[in-house]
């Protein structure tokens, strides 16, 4: 486009000019709010819901003691799955 034809478009208002600045006042000829008589219902109570049985949970079995085995298996898979080397035996100290 060229200078002429941006200077020949018609500006865009903003979006706050157009927005009303007070509250609309009502006019004398809006419609006056008639006087008209609704009856209200009152809203029964919903009726109590039968008591509900707690249940009872099973009783667990008491967990086994880990074995040596056991617990030598699972810090092997341990240590590979997290990629530790194995421990080495401690040094022992020389005089």
């Amino acid at each position: 486009m060229s200078a002429e034809e941006i200077a020949a478009l018609t500006p865009v208002p903003n979006a706050r000019d157009e927005l009303p600045i007070g509250k609309p006042q009502p006019s004398a000829e809006a419609a006056q709010p008639r006087d008209e008589r609704v009856q209200i219902a009152p809203v029964r109570a919903p009726l109590p819901s039968p008591p509900v049985q707690a249940a009872r949970p099973k009783p667990q079995p008491e967990p086994q003691p880990e074995t040596l085995e056991a617990a030598a298996e699972r810090e092997r898979r341990y240590r590979e799955i997290f990629g530790l080397d194995e421990p080495r035996p401690r040094r022992r100290w020389r005089r």
